[in-house]
C-alpha cells in the first residue's frame, strides 16, 4: 500500500490492478486504502521498492532493504487472545502470552487507524 498524496502513478500500479485479489482488504476491516499491491512478480516488487525509496539494487542484482533500527520482533512480544473456545488448546507460557479480547480489540482498532 502506498501513501501517495500527490496521486503519482507508480511503476507497478497497472500490474497491481490486474493481479488484485478478489478477497479485498475490506474483509479485514481496512477501508480508505488508495491502492493495494497483491501478488506482484519479482520484477514489479523491485520497481516499487526502488521507486518508493524503500530499497536499492546491489551491483550483483539483489534487493537491499535497510531495516535498521527495527530488525526483528522479540518473541516476548507475541500475544494470543485468551477466549473460551481455544483456551485449553494453547500452550500458555513465555512465548504464548494471553491477552484479553477487549485489549486486543483496542489494539486492533489502533492498528486499523494507523494502516489507513
Amino acid at each position: 500500500m502506498n501513501n501517495n498524496i500527490l496521486n503519482i502513478k507508480t511503476p507497478a500500479e497497472n500490474e497491481a490492478d490486474a493481479l488484485k485479489s478478489d478477497y479485498s482488504l475490506k474483509n479485514h476491516g481496512l477501508i480508505n486504502i488508495r491502492k493495494a499491491y497483491w501478488n506482484l512478480p519479482t520484477e514489479a516488487l523491485y520497481e516499487e521498492a526502488v521507486f518508493r525509496g524503500e530499497a536499492r539494487i546491489t551491483h550483483m542484482g539483489a534487493l537491499l532493504v535497510d531495516s535498521i533500527p527495527n530488525t526483528a520482533r522479540a518473541a516476548q512480544d507475541k500475544f494470543v487472545v485468551r477466549e473460551a473456545s481455544t483456551e485449553d488448546k494453547i500452550w500458555w507460557g513465555e512465548y504464548n502470552r494471553p491477552i484479553d479480547p477487549e485489549k486486543f480489540e483496542g489494539l486492533y482498532t489502533r492498528l486499523l487507524g494507523y494502516l489507513q
